[in-house]
C-alpha cells in the first residue's frame, strides 16, 4: 500500500461535540447510571465504554460531560490521554497535582469554601490560574487535599456528585494508569458521591481499572457502531463542499459497507472532497493507516512491526478468516499467517494487534479483529 496520510488527515480533533448526532439513547443511559442516588448500592459508579478507533468514544463522552454540566450540582472533570504523556510512574504523586488543578478549580466554582490562593485575581489567564493554583497545592499533601474535596463538599454541598472523565486508558502506559488510580482515582472513589467514566480502545485487563472498590463498581459497555450515518455524511458533504448526494457517495463503496464508524466516515468524506467527490483506492487506504495507528508508543522490547507489515497480515487474515469479526478465527489456524510461526510467536504478532486496537483475544481460544477494519479491507480488496 503506497498511500501515506498525513498527520492533518488523521486528526479528527475539528469533528466538535456541536455536530453531535446519534447515541442519544446512549448519552442518557450513561448519564442516568452516572446520577443515579442508588448507584453505590447497585455496584454501577464506574462505566469504561470500549470501542475501536475513531468509533466516537471521545465525542460520546464530551456530550455525556456537556449533558452533567447542565444538572447544576454535578462536577465533571475530563482528562485524555495526552494529559498522561512523557510521564513514568516516579512522577506520581507529583503528576497528581497537576491532574488536581482542574478538578479543584470545578468543585470551587460550587464549593466556594474550598481553599482557594489570594494571588489569584480575576484578570489572570487560563494558564497564569493554573500556576499559581499549581504552586499552591503543593504546599500540602496530596492525601489531605483529596480529604478536604470530600469535607468541604459534605459540609457545603452534600448533594454535589464529582465525575472523573478519563478519555483513552489505552493511550496511557500501564505503570502511569495503574499509579494514577493508586494515588489520585482509588482516595477520591472512597466516597460515594464520586463516579467514574471512562473509554479505551484496547479490550484489556491492563487497561482497566485494578484497585478494589474502583473494580467492583465498574460496568463494562460496548460502544456500538453508529446509528446515524446518513444524517452525518449529509452534514459532512455539505461542510467539505461536496455536491455529491448522500446515496450516490455511499453508492460508491463495492462491498456493503456499514458506515458505522463516524471517524471513517469523516476520513472519507474529507479524502473524497480532494478528488471531485469520488471515493479513490487511496481514500480507502488512508483511512486504513489512520485507524492502525496504536493509541501510544508501543513497548520496544515487544515485537516491532510497521503499517505495512500490519496491513499486510490484517488483510490475510480477513481474506482466509471470513466471519473473523464475529466467531474470530482459531489462534492454532493463524500460525501459518505469519509464516509457521510458533504458538508463543504467533501470539506476539496478535499482542500487537490488541495493542493497536484493531482486535482482541476472545474466549475461545480465538482472536477477533473488529468489524470497523473487516469492513474496509474487504472494500479495499474489491478495488
Amino acid at each position: 500500500m503506497s498511500h501515506q496520510p498525513g498527520n492533518e488527515d488523521c486528526d479528527f480533533r475539528d469533528f466538535q461535540t456541536k455536530e453531535f448526532i446519534g447515541r442519544n439513547p446512549l448519552v442518557a443511559d450513561l448519564v442516568a447510571t452516572l446520577i443515579d442516588p442508588a448507584a453505590d448500592q447497585q455496584r454501577k459508579r464506574s462505566v469504561i465504554l470500549s470501542a475501536p478507533a475513531k468509533r466516537g468514544k471521545t465525542w460520546t463522552l464530551r456530550r455525556v460531560e456537556e449533558v452533567l454540566y447542565s444538572h447544576g450540582n454535578i462536577a465533571p472533570c475530563f482528562y485524555t490521554g495526552d494529559d498522561f504523556q512523557n510521564q513514568s510512574a516516579p512522577a506520581f504523586p507529583i503528576l497528581s497535582f497537576d491532574l488536581l488543578c482542574p478538578l479543584w478549580k470545578k468543585v470551587h466554582q460550587l464549593v466556594p469554601n474550598l481553599p482557594w490562593p489570594k494571588t489569584i485575581l480575576p484578570q489572570d489567564t487560563t494558564e497564569e490560574q493554573h500556576q499559581k493554583l499549581l504552586a499552591y497545592l503543593r504546599g500540602f499533601p496530596l492525601a489531605h487535599l483529596l480529604e478536604a474535596i470530600h469535607t468541604r463538599t459534605n459540609n457545603d454541598h452534600p448533594d454535589l456528585l464529582i465525575v472523573l472523565i478519563l478519555d483513552g486508558m489505552d493511550e496511557i502506559a500501564t505503570d502511569i494508569l495503574h499509579a494514577f488510580e493508586r494515588e489520585f482515582v482509588a482516595p477520591l472513589f472512597r466516597h460515594k458521591r464520586v463516579r467514574l467514566l471512562a473509554s479505551r480502545r484496547i479490550v484489556n485487563p491492563s487497561q482497566s481499572w485494578s484497585e478494589f472498590r474502583p473494580k467492583l463498581q465498574t460496568r463494562h459497555q460496548d460502544l456500538e457502531g453508529f446509528d446515524s450515518s446518513r444524517e452525518q455524511i449529509k452534514r459532512l458533504l455539505k461542510n467539505h463542499g461536496v455536491s455529491t448526494n448522500c446515496a450516490h457517495f455511499q453508492a460508491q463503496m463495492k462491498t456493503k459497507y456499514s458506515w458505522s464508524n463516524p471517524g471513517a466516515n469523516h476520513f472519507l468524506v474529507r479524502c473524497a472532497s480532494r478528488h471531485g467527490g469520488i471515493l479513490e483506492k487511496a481514500c480507502i487506504e488512508g483511512c486504513i493507516r489512520c485507524l492502525i495507528q496504536a493509541s501510544r508508543p508501543l513497548d520496544p522490547a515487544r515485537l516491532s512491526l510497521s503499517d505495512d507489515d500490519v496491513i499486510l497480515y490484517i488483510g490475510l487474515m480477513v481474506k482466509q478468516f471470513s466471519a473473523i469479526e464475529k466467531l474470530g478465527a482459531a489462534r492454532p489456524d493463524l500460525n501459518a499467517i505469519f509464516g509457521g510461526v510458533s504458538d508463543d510467536q504467533r501470539d506476539e504478532f496478535l499482542n500487537h494487534f490488541q495493542e493497536r486496537g484493531i482486535g482482541y483475544f476472545g474466549d475461545q481460544n480465538n482472536f477477533i479483529i473488529h468489524s470497523d477494519f473487516v469492513e474496509l479491507f474487504l472494500e479495499l480488496q474489491k478495488r
